[in-house]
């Protein structure tokens, strides 16, 4: 094969990226003739890509608009565009090329090597398996595993493309919920009237100028705002600051000390972990026993405490014990000496508590921001200027002020009509058990049963707890796992069919700036040309959609740049 000197030039150059990587450059750096500047956008924040002879050599941050730049922009995703784990070409597993209609030896996924085939046979081979598992087993039988929209900040998301794509033939079945905040999700919106965990938050101006005692349980808000849903501008930050110097006192309840913790010094109360419920539970009670607990409002503005009043005491009929200070201090690690000190203080001032995500990833994880919720309710703090609780303070600049103003919409993923569901953690128990009953928000659902997996843009083989026992469903349950990635991801490694996707520094899109702020519009420009012989993720489910005969339902004649364009027009 000849190579010319440019892309020879080029490919060294992308080398020396991969190994040494990307370099930060300062905002007032002087570039030469051979190096441009194109503004985009990442889940990391705004920035302009330094783009050297068609080679990304590094990022140069936008100060005026991103007044914290995160270390994230030169790591993780953005390292690894030039990266021997990017999927060139696309690739079939070797037995199921072998015999795609019969025995793929699924057994050897993740163990036999892939062969290089043609977009063509890629796409063919695709387009035959949800064919055919629609025709022998109905559109049920055809999952999306595509939950979450993380692979990138843009409009055009891989999963909603993938759903508006086989929604047009009949549908698919999906996930519900997600792993972030899956139980309290579910359970808030019965308990507090909201689902709070993606809610807006109090804003931080309330925060500094009513908050006396902040009480951070398990989150670490100063790491995790560094990256948010759509793109992270950092804007928080100085708000912390700000509330810290005014003298509100920071308590973190947390089995580690966090950065949040150090940057606002914070008290840390060390505990053990998923035994915060326990924590609470005996903070109520001491503040009843006590008698500092506030019955008007408990009467005016809850219902059930005479319900929780006897499990809290130790009368109920399970015949479960008083949940004092002390019997929380063997579960939490606490001593009850510091459970009484903090459920005094936290009565006694204007506090409000910031419940994290990670609570709830657990058995009965509900209870514990259940158990937040109880003691705010009982001390009188819900619904009161900079007291109560909040479940998204950690997350996408959770207490920023929203504009009101509406975000840049891409192309709708439109109606799917198979009925075919399954809880986002539960897929391997819905791959060994199909037609099995499970109630979720109180309805009753039947698992399908599931032939051919279509994954774009998640890693579901590792989100999955226990990924061994995926594995195996998988090899005895699904005849085809397609994969649509740019990266050889657990889900690649384990699929039959993988189709390279272009990263979001290949491709033209747009998103919007700041999950609740919503107060910009970022274009995402195009940085590089596609690695390998990747295309973005809605030229091939164009391609798809071409080969099912519903080009035009899927694009509606649009290109790439006209569903941009339309996103803010």
């Amino acid at each position: 094969m000849s190579l010319s000197r440019r892309a020879f030039l080029k490919s060294t150059a992308a080398i020396a990226i991969a190994t040494g990587g990307l370099k930060l450059f300062g905002v007032n750096e002087v570039f030469g003739s051979d190096t441009i500047l194109i503004p985009h956008a990442s889940h990391y924040g705004p920035f302009k890509a330094v783009v050297k002879n068609g080679v990304l050599i590094g990022v140069q941050p936008l100060k005026d608009f991103d007044p914290m730049p995160t270390q994230m922009l030169l790591e993780g995703v953005l390292s690894r565009t030039y990266h021997p784990t990017r999927v060139q070409y696309p690739m079939v597993r070797r037995s199921y090329l072998a015999n795609p209609r019969g025995d793929t030896k699924p057994h050897l996924r993740g163990k036999e090597p892939f062969v290089r085939v043609s977009w063509e046979d890629a796409l063919a081979l695709v387009a035959d398996a949800s064919l055919r598992t629609i025709e022998e087993h109905g559109n049920d039988a055809l999952f999306s595993s595509s939950y979450g929209g993380w692979s990138h900040a843009g409009v055009l998301r891989p999963q909603v493309l993938q759903g508006r794509l086989f929604g047009l033939i009949g549908g698919h079945s999906v996930t519900t919920g997600d792993y972030s905040g899956g139980a309290s999700q579910i359970s808030l919106p019965h308990i507090i009237g909201d689902m709070e965990v993606y809610s807006p938050q109090t804003s931080w101006e309330v925060i500094r100028d009513h908050t006396e005692v902040f009480v951070l349980v398990g989150c670490d808000p100063w790491k995790n705002n560094r990256i948010e849903y759509t793109v992270a501008d950092h804007q928080m930050y100085s708000r912390w600051e700000a509330i810290r110097d005014a003298g509100v006192k920071f308590v973190s309840i947390n089995p580690q000390r966090t950065t949040t913790d150090e940057a606002m010094r914070a008290e840390w109360v060390k505990i053990i972990p998923n035994t915060d419920t326990a924590l609470f539970l005996a903070m109520c009670w001491h503040v009843y026993t006590t008698g500092k607990y506030d019955k008007a409002y408990l009467d005016k503005y809850t219902v059930g405490f005479e319900k929780f009043l006897p499990y809290l005491l130790g009368k109920d009929a399970d015949g479960t014990p008083p949940k004092t200070p002390e019997w929380a201090e063997k579960i939490t690690g606490i001593p009850a000496a510091k459970i009484v000190e903090m459920a005094d203080l936290f009565a006694s001032k204007r506090t409000e508590f910031a419940g994290a995500w990670s609570l709830q990833r657990a058995h009965h994880g509900e209870m514990s921001h259940w158990a937040i919720i109880a003691f705010a309710a009982m001390t009188g703090k819900i619904g009161k200027p900079g007291e109560g609780v909040g479940f998204s303070w950690h997350y996408g600049g959770g207490g920023m002020p929203v504009s009101g103003k509406r975000g840049a919409v891409g192309i709708p993923q439109g109606r799917n009509p198979a009925k075919g569901r399954c809880p986002a953690s539960r897929i391997s128990e819905m791959l060994l058990n199909p037609g099995k009953a499970y109630t979720r928000d109180g309805q009753r659902f039947e698992y399908p049963d599931v032939h051919m997996i279509y994954n774009a843009g998640n890693n579901f083989v590792h989100h999955q707890q226990n990924t061994n026992e995926l594995i195996e469903a998988m090899a005895k349950k699904v005849h085809t796992v397609v994969n649509q990635d740019p990266w050889w991801c657990a889900s690649s490694r384990y699929a039959d069919i993988v189709l390279p996707a272009t990263s979001h520094l290949e491709r033209d899109d747009i998103s919007t700036g700041g999950t609740y702020s919503n107060d910009k519009i970022w274009a995402m420009r195009q940085v590089i040309q596609p690695y390998g012989e990747s295309l973005d993720d809605f030229e091939i489910f164009r391609r798809l959609a071409e080969l099912f005969g519903v080009e035009y339902g899927f694009t509606e004649g649009l290109t790439v740049m006209d569903i941009v364009k339309n996103s803010y027009a």
